[in-house]
């Protein structure tokens, strides 16, 4: 769950002792998060089969293009999708390489059937070239002649890949939701205006934010399916930033004016089971020397987390034993904001005292997650032969 912890104190305080609040933020339903960092298993060398050694979904090579090729004018190998430094580097080969063809590469999250998805992610490209004085992103004075790249990012479902030559390897008639970083970056429609076109054709928009000289985009994507009510059902949005500068839409043009551009391929065409599994990247072309580095992906499911929030009211009997700051479970104590019910009344410290606490979930008393290893119950000390079994077993266990 992505979520922050807060500790809040409430303005009003039904009690001189302190009243406290701890709550978790609301947030989107996390599906799968990938910032290709040591922490989640990550180490610097070629992408395939990473994040290794962890019991979870790693990128595989959906074509037979891998990006592991040999290029003769430097004589040496060369990787064309690598972690480097924490981050997913794309290294164009130019079809200087032993394989020419165009590299696709997936990674899985779990299913799901109902959108809205969402995907967010950051690219930036860096060229070789130098970028003139006088480049201006917003009219594409040198559209022409700098260099650039096609490398696309899309939402996929897996089994469309049975509908091209091989049931195994990805094209581009596949694929669900592309956005791409080619003349510049922009989305595909597939469409004249209707939706629920599919079957793997469209155009280009060719209409977004430029990236050739190097500025960070910072990217959000959107899928709609899985509601066949949804006269817009298959389709998605795509909006595109340069980091500090005007956010696009680059999902709109004059057939689809709104945005929500018609999928190229549906998902459940392949299987007639409606759903998005996975990242899909490619590789097209690029200059040779140039690369791109992908990071910060993340993708969030339509369904919130519910808040859970613990308040705590510290010293609820009062020092003179009268109890006056007692909370019952139907006041609603703390400032507008975060006012809940279901308060925990923590007494005076006492031998043997051992209070349950509650969470309190839209008014609802909920029992928080079981205690985390090593906690123990505060009955008193336990037996001098048990205090040397706990010594013994802490020297060898962490939480």
């Amino acid at each position: 769950m992505n979520s922050k912890s807060r500790v809040r104190i409430p303005g009003h305080l039904l009690s001189p002792w302190l009243v406290l609040l701890a709550t978790m933020s609301l947030q989107a339903q996390l599906i799968t998060r990938v910032n290709f960092s040591a922490a989640e298993g990550y180490v610097d060398g070629p992408l395939w089969g990473q994040p290794a050694g962890r019991g979870t979904p790693t990128w595989t090579s959906v074509s037979e293009n891998t990006g592991d090729t040999y290029v003769p004018e430097d004589g040496i190998r060369h990787i064309c999708q690598s972690i480097t430094n924490g981050a997913l580097c794309i290294r164009p080969d130019q079809n200087l390489g032993t394989l020419t063809s165009v590299m696709y590469w997936t990674f899985p999250f779990p299913v799901q059937r109902k959108g809205p998805i969402t995907v967010t992610w950051d690219w930036q490209f860096f060229p070789t070239n130098e970028i003139p004085t006088d480049y201006d992103p917003t009219n594409n004075n040198y559209q022409a002649t700098l260099q650039g790249t096609d490398v696309g990012f899309t939402l996929s479902d897996s089994a469309n890949r049975t509908l091209g030559d091989s049931a195994v390897w990805a094209v581009f008639n596949e694929l669900s939701t592309p956005t791409r970083l080619g003349g510049l970056c922009d989305s595909r429609y597939n469409g004249s205006g209707e939706y629920g076109t599919c079957g793997g054709g469209g155009n280009w928009n060719d209409k977004g934010p430029q990236y050739k000289d190097g500025k960070k985009l910072q990217m959000k994507m959107v899928a709609y399916f899985g509601n066949p009510d949804d006269p817009a059902n298959d389709s998605y949005d795509v909006w595109a930033q340069r980091e500090g500068e005007e956010l696009w839409h680059t999902t709109v043009n004059d057939f689809y004016p709104d945005g929500k551009f018609p999928m190229r391929r549906c998902p459940g065409e392949a299987d007639g089971d409606p759903k998005l599994d996975c990242i899909t990247m490619w590789l097209n072309t690029g200059v040779y020397g140039t690369y791109l580095l992908i990071d910060n992906i993340q993708v969030t499911g339509p369904d919130p987390i519910e808040t859970y929030s613990i308040g705590l009211n510290f010293g609820a009997d009062e020092a003179d034993g009268s109890k006056s700051g007692t909370l019952a479970a139907t006041d609603k104590a703390g400032m507008p904001a975060v006012a809940q019910v279901n308060w925990n009344n923590l007494k005076l410290a006492q031998r043997g005292q051992r209070n349950p606490i509650l969470a309190d979930v839209a008014a609802r008393p909920n029992p928080p997650p079981s205690p985390s290893c090593g906690a123990r119950p505060t009955r008193g000390p336990p037996p001098v032969a048990a205090r040397r079994t706990m010594r013994s077993a802490a020297r060898t266990r962490r939480c």
